[in-house]
């Protein structure tokens, strides 16, 4: 067995490099935020940032439910995995993941024949 002998500040170093980039790839925290949880909910200005859309738009959206939201008192609020989820669903896939797809469903069809 292998032994890494370290200081505890260069330990801690280490582990805080490894949370931020887990962190990171989980959007859970953003690069710039360091270790501070994302925010969740977003009012609506908030919203309007995060889509770079504008109000008028998002105004729409909620009034033909397009766009996951919910309302109190007037106000207009969102959950950012929500909204994530939201833009995932009108992913287009490339020719090459919908070729893959069909050869998928191709071979799933033929095997069960």
């Amino acid at each position: 067995m292998d032994f890494i002998l370290t200081t505890k500040e260069e330990l801690s170093e280490i582990m805080e490099t490894v949370f931020r980039s887990v962190l990171a790839d989980k959007k859970l925290v953003t690069p710039a935020e360091g270790l501070k949880p994302v925010k969740e909910i977003l009012n609506l200005a908030e919203a309007c940032q995060f889509l770079s859309l504008s109000k008028n738009t998002i105004y729409g959206y909620t009034s033909n439910g397009t766009i996951p939201f919910f309302k109190r008192k007037r106000k207009l609020y969102f959950y950012r995995s929500e909204l994530l989820v939201w833009i995932d669903e009108a992913r287009q896939m490339s020719v090459e993941q919908e070729l893959e797809r069909v050869n998928e469903m191709l071979t799933k069809n033929n095997k069960g024949k």
